[in-house]
């Protein structure tokens, strides 16, 4: 009788880590800001409308990978707001449309709120992954250079790219009337830049504004994909908490 409540036990307990939920959460407060950490889909998790936020940010590059856009040539760091914003949904319950434009299925567009949860677009660092490189576009008038990096110089490239890019979308969000909240991902990692990179530059670059300018944002929501990205968040948030 005992080897069978053991046996039982034993089938049991992978079956309860296999239902534990995917998502996680944790929460810090960084020099008057909160910072919401969540494992999960972002715009999944802002589809319905009952979570909301005064501003999504997305990357351009990570939109054309779902098949949003054309490729074309952009400076890195340009920002705007974009009306046709897509995403994968973990069900459709919801009726979301799908992206007629779109090839893939799976695919349906970001529902538009009027007050809240409205969508901006950055042009992130696109680092390719297989080949170790990273070519950016700079603007000079009317004329384009095309800088290219291999290798470490790449690594440090994207990494210096990718601190501009937070900087300026935390410093074109800002309002002079009020505090504002704001949903943001890991640049670039969706895209080939290895995210135990990517996370020390978003910490380092959105402490340091809000350290600097304590009154801006009242909430900051972080996103992130996988576990090793969350506990590097956490890590290095709690750090730096520490160090105020």
């Amino acid at each position: 009788m005992k080897k069978n409540i053991v046996m039982l036990v034993a089938l049991c307990v992978p079956f309860a880590h296999g239902m534990e939920p995917e998502s996680k959460q944790w929460s810090i407060t960084a020099y008057g800001t909160t910072i919401n950490l969540t494992k999960g889909n972002m715009l999944d998790t802002y589809a319905d409308g009952k979570k909301r936020v005064d501003f999504i940010v997305v990357g351009r590059y990570e939109q054309l990978l779902k098949g949003n856009g054309t490729w074309y040539e952009d400076a890195i760091g340009e920002f705007n707001d974009i009306s046709n914003v897509v995403f994968v949904p973990k069900n459709n319950q919801h009726n979301y449309t799908h992206d007629k434009w779109n090839k893939r299925p799976e695919v349906y567009r970001f529902p538009q709120q009027k007050n809240y949860n409205f969508c901006m677009k950055i042009v992130e660092p696109y680092y390719k992954k297989d080949q170790g490189t990273y070519s950016k576009y700079v603007w000079y008038g009317r004329m384009i250079e095309e800088p290219s990096f291999s290798g470490d110089e790449a690594i440090e490239e994207v990494l210096n790219d990718l601190k501009l890019c937070y900087s300026i979308i935390l410093k074109n969000l800002q309002s002079k009337t009020k505090k504002r909240s704001i949903a943001l991902p890991t640049l670039s990692a969706d895209i080939g830049f290895p995210r135990d990179k990517a996370v020390p530059a978003a910490v380092m670059t959105i402490v340091g504004f809000i350290k600097n300018y304590p009154e801006v944002y009242n909430c900051i929501e972080l996103f992130v994909e996988e576990d090793f990205e969350y506990d590097l968040y956490k890590e290095l948030l709690e750090k730096s908490s520490t160090e105020q």
